[in-house]
């Protein structure tokens, strides 16, 4: 979540059109922890984005809620040496965030690599 663009400090949620990548919807703590709220849920995953950690953890302070992004791919585009990162949930609601690490590359045999 984008905090120094204009709104996204705000008392009042804001959701803003993506102009960087021309789709998806950016938005702000407030928003989140609105939908929260209006939909009874404690925790939003979101992913498709690259996090260096593999993961980045979001805690609204004024809502019971949370946000993690999750991302997938290790050593995304071969030159950011980020972990892959996978959530687990539990049947109890726990929640897990398992990083994983390429650490060579594997060559795959129908690949010219």
């Amino acid at each position: 979540m984008p905090v120094g663009r204009k709104g996204y400090n705000s008392k009042y949620s804001r959701f803003i059109k993506n102009a960087v990548r021309g789709l998806g919807t950016e938005f702000n703590k407030r928003a989140v922890g609105s939908i929260c709220e209006n939909l009874d849920i404690e925790l939003i995953i979101t992913g498709h984005q690259s996090k260096h950690q593999g993961f980045e953890w979001v805690v609204l302070k004024w809502y019971s809620t949370q946000l993690v992004t999750i991302f997938s791919a290790s050593n995304y585009a071969d030159n950011t040496e980020n972990f892959g990162t996978i959530c687990y949930i539990s049947a109890d609601g726990g929640v897990s965030i398992i990083q994983m690490r390429n650490l060579e590359k594997v060559k795959c045999p129908q690949s010219d690599e």
